[in-house]
């Protein structure tokens, strides 16, 4: 949600968290046709508007759990941008320019310098599908690191799509976490039957 001054709080879009079984985040999915229930929305709506009413302004991102009934729970809000709030707000742009589905925030990394990071991401950058979010490159002393990160905006037509174009930043030694490495060789087998 946006919470701006004299007006509601106005809803941005969602983003469907991916988690490791211990609870680490590990970027998400956000979908052109589909989104969170309404009454999750309305749940949210209601935490904006009380902060709004003790005096923020600014971007939230709200966590909220969905049960098997459908109830909503919130159990996180985030009275900041959350890791996907990037995403969320250009996919709606991006898929309707490029035609993609399907989008997830990705968390990567790199052993090496930004340029190397960046040398291989090309392909995906250039054909439009790879969106990066933000960069830290490990040349940077104050990092105190040997390794580049970036958050991207992986575009696709379906979970299954983007898992295959993953393979491809996988092959060019981009690490996505939360992505291990049996996992990784089953995609980029895959992805040698699939030429």
């Amino acid at each position: 949600f946006a919470i701006r001054p004299g007006h509601a709080p106005a809803y941005l879009g969602a983003c469907e968290q991916i988690c490791s079984r211990a609870g680490q985040h590990l970027g998400g999915y956000t979908f052109a046709d589909r989104g969170p229930p309404a009454s999750a929305i309305e749940l949210c709506r209601a935490i904006a508007r009380s902060g709004a009413d003790l005096g923020y302004r600014g971007l939230t991102g709200i966590d909220v759990l969905i049960d098997r009934s459908g109830r909503a729970f919130a159990i996180d809000p985030n009275f900041r941008p959350a890791a996907s709030t990037g995403m969320v707000q250009h996919f709606g742009r991006l898929s309707r320019e490029r035609g993609h589905a399907c989008g997830r925030v990705a968390f990567c990394g790199y052993a090496g310098s930004l340029e190397g990071f960046l040398a291989g991401c090309r392909p995906g950058l250039k054909e439009g599908w790879l969106v990066p979010l933000a960069l830290a490159d490990a040349a940077v002393p104050s990092l105190k690191s040997t390794t580049s990160f970036g958050q991207f905006v992986i575009l696709g037509d379906s979970p299954a799509h983007i898992a295959r174009r993953e393979a491809l930043l996988l092959r060019a030694n981009i690490g996505i976490f939360g992505v291990k490495r049996p996992l990784r060789d089953r995609l980029l087998r895959k992805l040698r039957l699939q030429r």
